[in-house]
């Protein structure tokens, strides 16, 4: 890398993100994401740059992987969650703070990811999804991201992805425990992993503990990354999970 660019250098271009486009294209990281040269090169930082990713969810998880994949350089994040803020969240939930309890998640998230991610365009949906209003924003999407509770919304988002054709990477925690799983549309899903679970969220009877939040987002994260860069879902057929009880296991079970 000869030359960086500023944020404040590249705004002041007519064109911004035509300027990142450019700049990636000849090997040329803006100052923001120069801690990723290496680790991501500039052909698939530009890849990033010119996706769309659609978070479900805007809590524990989701605030995680909000935040990262801003950070990391996605160029348009779409993410919507109709709850709003509570001071039980603060434990876990990267959005939520003092000032903002009883504020949507949704759109507080995305004033946080303005001051991180000036180049991210970003569509706060301020309201639960069904299967009807989610539509529009699933059709735009290159990849869907699950960080909502329970059986029964992780159930809908999976027929909603396969019939859309649509990849989907879904997470989810109980205590200490956690996993991540990729879904294709022709893939097998890991429903009968919930077996026994009733509508009320595991998290909510085993309780939602930081570390295994922020670990089972930052891998929803990574697996969206490869997918965008690369066109590979690791977790395919596959269930990664996680325990911290009693020290580190990871376990990959296969489907």
């Amino acid at each position: 890398m000869d030359k960086s660019y500023s944020f404040q250098e590249i705004l002041n271009f007519k064109d911004p993100n035509k300027k990142i486009n450019s700049l990636l294209s000849q090997n040329i990281f803006p100052l923001i994401w120069t801690r990723n040269f290496k680790a991501i090169s500039a052909a698939q930082q530009k890849k990033l740059f010119q996706s769309t990713v659609f978070v479900i969810g805007c809590g524990g998880l989701g605030g995680y992987v909000i935040e990262l994949l801003a950070r990391i350089g996605i160029g348009q994040l779409i993410f919507a969650d109709g709850d709003k803020f509570e001071e039980s969240n603060l434990n876990r939930q990267l959005g939520a703070t003092l000032d903002n309890l009883g504020e949507n998640k949704a759109l507080e998230m995305e004033k946080r990811i303005k001051q991180i991610a000036p180049f991210c365009q970003t569509t706060a949906l301020d309201f639960f999804l069904n299967k009807n209003n989610i539509i529009p924003y699933l059709e735009r999407s290159n990849i869907l991201i699950d960080c909502v509770g329970g059986i029964e919304i992780k159930s809908q988002l999976i027929s909603l992805a396969k019939k859309y054709k649509k990849p989907l990477v879904i997470g989810a925690i109980a205590g200490l425990e956690g996993f991540v799983s990729s879904i294709l549309p022709s893939s097998k899903t890991p429903l009968s992993f919930f077996q026994g679970q009733t509508k009320k969220s595991a998290e909510n009877i085993l309780g939602s503990p930081p570390t295994t939040v922020s670990l089972i987002a930052t891998l929803q994260t990574q697996e969206t990354i490869y997918y965008l860069t690369a066109k590979k879902l690791t977790l395919v057929n596959k269930i990664l999970y996680l325990s911290l009880k009693t020290g580190f296991a990871f376990y990959n079970f296969e489907l």
